[in-house]
C-alpha cells in the first residue's frame, strides 16, 4: 500500500509539467486561433479582400 502510494506520487510528480505544457501550448493555439479570425473578420470589414 505505502509503496504504491509514494509510486502514484512519483507518477503525478512526473506528469504534471507534461500536463502543465499540453495546457499551456492549447491556450496559446486557441489565442492565435481567435487573433487570426478576429483579424481576418477586422481586415474584411475594412474591405480587404481574401
Amino acid at each position: 500500500m505505502n509503496n504504491s502510494g509514494i509510486g502514484g506520487m512519483a507518477a503525478v510528480a512526473m506528469l504534471l509539467p507534461v500536463v502543465g505544457v499540453g495546457i499551456s501550448l492549447l491556450v496559446v493555439y486557441w489565442v492565435i486561433r481567435l487573433a487570426v479570425r478576429d483579424g481576418i473578420l477586422a481586415a474584411r470589414k475594412h474591405g480587404a479582400r481574401w
